[in-house]
């Protein structure tokens, strides 16, 4: 590396430590289930359930403020 530093440039970048993690336990058979839906999607187990909590909570968030 020290022979290649004057050839870098400095980067900006953002990273975020707000970020969390929850696990939450699922029903064996409705984890197997969710497994086999995110391979044929193509996205890992933690995406698909993301997108669809996230979902479901902004439909919440919607029938909240109807009422």
């Amino acid at each position: 590396m020290t022979e290649y530093w004057d050839a870098t440039e400095p980067v900006e970048f953002e990273v975020d430590i707000q970020s969390e993690v929850r696990y939450c336990a699922l029903e064996s058979t409705l984890a197997h289930k969710v497994s086999e839906i995110a391979w044929r999607r193509g996205v890992s187990v933690e995406t698909l359930v993301n997108l669809w909590v996230r979902d479901k909570v902004a439909e919440e968030m919607v029938r909240a403020t109807a009422i």
